[in-house]
């Protein structure tokens, strides 16, 4: 994994908010695939967090596909950024 990974659990913390978010919408994963210009076997492998199920890497969407994704599920940007980093608090966040 080069350092521009996301690691297992980051991609799996993103993954199911994704798959939250498109379940409350009902909302299926070829609907938000074909909306966000992306495949829906790409979308499958964000949500499940693996870029390979085999191998079981973690997924490492391009920021681009992951904000239009993002934008479709209309998922606020604080909830991505603590599945992103879950650890980090919102003292001196400018907005």
């Amino acid at each position: 994994m080069t350092s521009d990974s996301l690691d297992r659990q980051t991609a799996q913390r993103l993954g199911s908010l994704l798959q939250s978010h498109r379940a409350d919408l009902g909302i299926t994963q070829e609907k938000v695939a074909l909306a966000a210009g992306i495949s829906r076997q790409h979308y499958q492998q964000m949500e499940y967090g693996y870029s390979d199920r085999a191998t079981r890497n973690p997924s490492n969407p391009k920021l681009r596909s992951l904000m239009s994704v993002v934008a479709i599920l209309e998922i606020p940007r604080e909830e991505v950024l603590k599945a992103l980093w879950p650890d980090e608090t919102d003292d001196g966040v400018d907005e």
